[in-house]
């Protein structure tokens, strides 16, 4: 059964929905930097035909000209394009709450679910539903950033070269200690992988919310319920004082992953001190998981037994 549901999820046309849609964002992203890129080319031809123009100035318009390789653009995402970042994980969890989220509640409420409840547990195959889902995500979200990266590579050109600003800790001075490239795409994954972690308790939530809710729309949209609904939290509560703001910071994502890469990055700063910034970036996606974790509880101990 895992490998069949697995594969159903695979086969929907919904796959390729998802990726434009979600790829588009990263697109506009790309522009903007590109923009960038030629803001900094046009201010380097300036200087070269000013006779005023020193060497420094020089040196430097063409490092900030050539650093805009594929990779730079790829980076960028999570460090200065984050809101573009955001919204492309909005879109995707649209998506995916859409194509998935509401899969199980469908299923037990036909026949083929009451087949399958027949044959095996309850237990068992909200298990391997689950388990379905993840690798499902996971292999679909890997899938997202690989296409990402080597669009933005071929794009920008400048192959598997760490750029400059980021190779020497995001301050271009001569003197500053170098980021081995091994350590530069670490990095990188990690940012990436710590990303879905955060991206698929929130479709599992929505899978296991047929415990409170009966109606499969309301359920494909928790995702983007939960994501939206955060920010408009934190942003009424948060205008109340300095103190709620922080509180209800925790439970939007653009603060987990900018104080991710604030304490990664010397050009990405935060408010506060390092052990808040790690506070956040620890209790975003543990939260989610936790919440996970109950409705899942919640669901064995009130189907577990006597489903039908």
């Amino acid at each position: 059964m895992l490998f069949l549901e697995t594969s159903r999820y695979w086969k929907s046309k919904l796959n390729i929905v998802i990726i434009i849609a979600s790829l588009f964002v990263i697109v506009l992203a790309t522009l903007q930097n590109y923009s960038s890129k030629m803001e900094f080319e046009r201010a380097l031809n300036f200087a070269l035909s000013n006779p005023r123009t020193t060497v420094e100035d020089i040196e430097f318009l063409t490092t900030m000209t050539e650093q805009f390789t594929g990779v730079f653009y790829f980076e960028r995402l999570f460090f200065l394009n984050v809101d573009y970042y955001v919204v492309f994980w909005v879109i995707t969890m649209i998506g995916m709450g859409i194509h998935i989220g509401a899969r199980a509640f469908s299923n037990l409420q036909s026949s083929y679910g009451t087949l399958l409840v027949t044959r095996i547990s309850y237990v068992n195959y909200l298990n391997k539903t689950l388990l379905a889902q993840i690798i499902y995500m996971l292999t679909f979200m890997i899938l997202m950033f690989l296409i990402m990266f080597v669009g933005l590579v071929i794009f920008g050109g400048g192959g598997l070269q760490v750029p400059e600003a980021s190779r020497t800790g995001g301050i271009l001075l001569d003197n500053a200690t170098p980021m081995p490239r091994t350590t530069y795409f670490l990095t990188l994954i990690g940012i990436v992988f710590y990303s879905i972690a955060c991206m698929i308790p929130l479709v599992i939530i929505s899978t296991l919310s047929y415990v409170l809710f009966k109606n499969k729309y309301i359920i494909k949209f928790i995702p983007f319920a939960v994501m939206v609904g955060c920010y408009i939290l934190a942003f009424v509560f948060g205008n109340l004082n300095s103190e709620m703001g922080l509180i209800m910071r925790m439970f939007i994502f653009e603060s987990s992953i900018t104080s991710l890469t604030g304490m990664i990055s010397p050009y990405v700063g935060f408010e506060g001190s390092n052990y808040l910034s790690l506070f956040y970036v620890i209790v975003y996606p543990v939260g989610l998981w936790a919440i996970s974790f109950i409705l899942y509880l919640t669901n064995v101990r009130k189907f577990g037994r006597n489903y039908l």
